[in-house]
């Protein structure tokens, strides 16, 4: 991470990023704590933490601070997995979600994928960045455990219309590293889900 009078930048290679994956990087808002009219400001600068699953090759979820109220005593995750479902296919599935964690057990904790109800806990500054977010991470996990198959599922059927971009750009981003569409479905709940297949065997 590195701080400029235009905001801050991160890279992949710092951290727990190999540097190999240093093309891609997200461009934060700068650094100052501007506190939101909701009471909670950004964390721009907080590493976040991978947990592995005690076999580590069936994946891991990573753990990244995105906001805190100091009222209220509440820190903003973003919670990103990829955890093997089907060991034999090598079938994962990729989600995410914020979580609002209570620091003094005073408030529930809970974590949603629907936006309409995190919104009130992301600032502008963060909200607008947390694709980007979603993205890196996807990207660092995909080329760790490269899956066979991804499958992904919308949680929230009656969401924004915003929500069909966001998947939208995460069908990109796997399809340019070899994991195209190959069927999308409605499960039994009635969610869309996309499933996605390696088509090259090769490191992207």
């Amino acid at each position: 991470m590195r701080s400029t009078a235009a905001g801050a930048e991160m890279t992949i290679s710092s951290g727990i990023f190999p540097k190999k994956f240093v093309k891609l990087t997200a461009i934060l808002a700068p650094t100052q704590h501007v506190v939101a009219q909701n009471m909670f400001f950004p964390l721009f600068d907080i590493e976040p933490e991978v947990l592995m699953a005690d076999d580590p090759r069936i994946g891991c979820d990573i753990q990244r601070p995105v906001a805190r109220s100091v009222e209220t005593q509440q820190t903003v995750m973003l919670h990103t997995t990829l955890l093997c479902i089907d060991e034999t296919d090598r079938v994962f599935e990729f989600s995410f979600g914020i979580v609002v964690i209570s620091d003094d057990d005073t408030m529930e904790t809970f974590e949603t994928q629907d936006p309409l109800m995190s919104r009130p806990y992301l600032p502008d500054e963060i909200r607008s960045k947390v694709m980007d977010l979603v993205l890196l991470d996807l990207v660092y996990m995909v080329r760790r455990f490269r899956p066979q198959h991804i499958i992904r599922v919308r949680k929230i059927n009656n969401g924004p219309p915003k929500t069909d971009g966001k998947h939208n750009l995460i069908s990109e981003v796997l399809t340019g590293m070899d994991y195209p569409v190959e069927e999308t479905f409605v499960d039994k709940l009635g969610r869309k889900t996309w499933y996605h297949t390696l088509h090259s065997d090769d490191e992207a």
